[in-house]
């Protein structure tokens, strides 16, 4: 095992860094049509209907950006040493955490199309993965704190497979209805709830 190169509050900074620039651009990627002849409450009514897809998309991305921020911190306060090969994955995992304004403006500006939403649901099944595979990666290599007991351990492994399989479930159905399967992260909430209880 290499030692790390950064400490942990170099990494800490560079994770909440790129997830508050991630989050804030989202916001970008709804668009209020330009060069409309607005007379009247009604054309703006109208202009904020036509949003609405995109308004959703920008929740969903918002919400699950969120949980990963959470998740992720909820885990590496147990992560006590760091190595190269950890640090290497996590900055991996952060160019797709940067990548979600494109796959979410993309989804949100084509929602009926299977393409663009295709690339939103690998971008976050990508997340979710490289998440587990980074707690995998810690737990089996000695880099979380040694008083952590294997039920906690296994816990959070289970949650990001619980994230991991609500990821995966939602591509599958964008191939039979795209514009559904963005909702279906929802069942995040319900899986890892019926994950802590069992």
């Amino acid at each position: 095992m290499s030692e790390s190169f950064l400490d942990r509050s170099r990494i800490e900074s560079l994770v909440d860094g790129i997830f508050a620039v991630s989050m804030t651009i989202l916001v970008l990627t709804i668009n209020f049509p330009q060069g409309l002849d607005i007379k009247d409450d009604i054309v703006i009514l109208k202009a904020i209907e036509k949003l609405i897809p995109q308004m959703i998309i920008y929740f969903v991305a918002f919400a699950l950006i969120g949980i990963f921020w959470c998740i992720y911190h909820s885990r590496f306060r147990h992560v006590k040493k760091l190595d190269n090969t950890f640090i290497w994955i996590t900055l991996f995992w952060l160019m797709f955490i940067a990548l979600m304004p494109f796959s979410t403006s993309l989804n949100g500006d084509y929602p009926m199309f299977h393409t663009a939403v295709l690339m939103f649901h690998v971008n976050f099944l990508v997340l979710s993965f490289l998440l587990f595979i980074l707690w995998a990666y810690a737990s089996k290599n000695n880099l979380i704190d040694e008083k952590l007991d294997q039920k906690t351990v296994a816990l959070n492994r289970n949650i990001l497979v619980v994230m991991v399989v609500v990821c995966l479930f939602a591509l599958i159905i964008s191939f039979f209805s795209p514009s559904i399967s963005n909702l279906f992260y929802f069942l995040i909430f319900p899986g890892i709830l019926l994950v802590k209880r069992y």
